[in-house]
């Protein structure tokens, strides 16, 4: 599928106003010495061979740090794709992650009268007129903006993030240039498109451009700050709304140790124990709990107060976890945790992307062997970013990946792991898992889920039922006035349309007693003299609804189609 997107703008020239900074990457490239990552992707063209020869080949560094370095020379747009990537081993060597991990701090700021236009553009009138004090140097800066301490003609410390000037233009471009050079290198090179770098770029196109909108990022903060409001142990900074908008964000002014600041917690005798348990647990249940995540919880973003308390910052990245991906991840964390084979791999190839059709069988293998892996150690030893690691890499080779969404809730997981094990080199993330998994599957025994999954299962058959002979007809037109003539002996359809009738039929039984079951459910659960006969009752439910799914069958008489 993503080849025949491609296929589809074989033909499209490159924008004239990308043509610039398309020389620029080039360039870039070859100063640094990384022309090799262009040929290996099939990048190569008249304009790179015509920059190599004119400007000197560089790069006397590892490959991690001259990508690095060839990052930053290009800019805000690919100063967050190697931050991006530095928490992506699945994509790139631990090595190069490693030296790419230097940009999430490193970014030079920009002048600050240019912050001084964008704060009068934005507010109405400059710094020193709205607070009380404000900081010309930056506090920390970021690819898209910087941060500047302030304080607030009311004695309130707060922290003012500023947009780069031109960042939303240059970012756009960069975006579509990247779209571009990705597409050809999905074309025309088989290790890109297995990589899956088209659906990579696609996903940090979407989180990019959210976090160019300030005013995202302050909606974000405030439903962070309602979801733990009475969780002492969490705190989410203040957003002062009339300071803020789309290109400036004023909060509550955050101190405290950063998370990974060993000596600084031991120091302050902080348990680093108990503290990787919080923090850790804290972005699990983002996302089985709350089903919405800090998307980047980098240890920047995490701050650790005298009490042992947690303060996150940084909410332009997040994340979100549909009704659908939730059934999906409590398959995977139930199979993994069971460790059984064959549900991992039902669940892999239900979650999962695919070119081609994989084997079944092999993929099978491949995650029996690396669950037999897990069961051969003991829970303190397991670590499931390693392991997670080599079923993102099985997958690739048998040409899976995870779609964007999962590709979030992987990175999370790894982080919050890779947190807890500095902390505490103890730490388990499979022991913090366990809890869950007993909670999913009491869940999944709950009468009223299944109820739900029952009623909804229905609605779904019953559409498809009633729906199905209409697009089978409007299929049928299409193919017919795009030039394909197709000729079938009416007697040969009557068995086809007397089929979905009485598919049709049985899929309304099926919704009408999963009804049944939504209804009794909540009758038995208000009830109390009744909890005891609940099963029964369920039961009964159940075979109610399978005497009309067989009247409905037995009804249903075969038709002629009328002239």
């Amino acid at each position: 599928m993503l080849h025949a997107a491609a296929a589809r703008r074989e033909d499209a020239p490159m924008p004239n106003e990308d043509l610039d900074r398309y020389r620029r990457v080039a360039v870039a490239l070859t100063r640094h010495g990384l022309t090799r990552i262009a040929d290996l992707l099939g990048l190569d063209s008249g304009l790179l061979a015509e920059v190599r020869a004119k400007v000197q080949p560089g790069g006397v560094h590892s490959l991690g740090e001259d990508l690095a370095s060839t990052l930053e020379e290009l800019g805000p747009t690919y100063i967050k794709l190697g931050q991006l990537l530095s928490t992506r081993e699945d994509l790139v060597p631990p090595e190069v992650a490693a030296a790419l991990a230097r940009l999430q701090d490193h970014t030079p700021p920009a002048p600050y009268e240019e912050i001084r236009r964008t704060i009068v553009a934005e507010l109405g009138r400059p710094p020193e007129e709205l607070f009380a004090r404000f900081d010309e140097q930056p506090l920390a800066c970021a690819s898209i903006g910087q941060a500047h301490a302030a304080r607030m003609k009311g004695g309130d410390e707060v922290v003012v993030k500023v947009r780069r000037p031109g960042a939303v233009a240059q970012v756009k471009a960069d975006l579509r240039l990247m779209r571009h050079l990705v597409e050809e290198a999905d074309r025309s090179s088989a290790k890109a498109h297995q990589l899956g770098l088209l659906p990579f770029v696609e996903q940090f196109s979407a989180t990019t451009l959210d976090e160019l909108d300030y005013r995202k990022e302050a909606a974000n903060a405030r439903r962070f700050a309602d979801m733990y409001r009475d969780e002492p142990r969490i705190h989410i900074p203040r957003v002062h709304p009339r300071f803020s908008t789309g290109a400036v964000l004023t909060l509550d002014r955050v101190r405290g140790l950063r998370v990974d600041d060993i000596e600084g917690l031991d120091r302050h005798r902080v348990d680093r124990r108990r503290l990787a348990r919080l923090a850790a647990t804290t972005l699990v249940e983002m996302v089985v709990v709350h089903r919405f995540f800090h998307a980047d919880p980098h240890p920047g973003n995490l701050f650790v107060q005298d009490d042992g308390s947690i303060t996150l910052i940084d909410f332009g990245m997040v994340g979100r976890v549909t009704e659908g991906m939730a059934e999906q991840l409590d398959d995977l964390i139930l199979a993994f945790v069971a460790g059984d084979a064959e549900r991992l791999t039902d669940a892999v190839l239900e979650v999962a992307e695919s070119s081609q059709s994989p084997d079944r069988q092999s993929l099978e293998r491949s995650l029996g062997d690396l669950l037999d892996t897990v069961r051969s150690s003991s829970l303190a030893r397991v670590e499931v970013s390693r392991v997670g690691r080599r079923m993102l890499a099985l997958m690739r080779r048998h040409h899976l990946r995870l779609p964007g969404a999962f590709d979030l809730l992987a990175k999370l997981v790894f982080q919050a792991e890779g947190l807890g094990r500095r902390l505490d080199p103890d730490f388990s993330m499979i022991a913090l898992f366990q809890p869950y998994a007993q909670q999913i599957l009491e869940r999944r025994l709950d009468p009223r889920h299944v109820a739900r999954r029952a009623a909804r299962a229905g609605v779904d058959a019953a559409w498809l039922g009633v729906e199905g002979p209409a697009m089978l007809r409007r299929l049928l037109k299409q193919i017919a006035s795009d030039g394909m003539r197709v000729q079938v002996p009416v007697t040969e359809l009557e068995p086809l349309v007397g089929r979905a009738e009485r598919l049709g039929n049985r899929m309304v039984a099926g919704m009408l007693a999963a009804a049944v079951l939504q209804g009794m459910v909540p009758l038995v659960q208000g009830m109390p003299r009744l909890r005891r006969w609940t099963a029964p009752m369920l039961a009964l439910g159940v075979v109610a609804g399978g005497a009309l799914s067989g009247y409905l069958a037995v009804s249903s008489r075969p038709r002629r189609l009328e002239d």
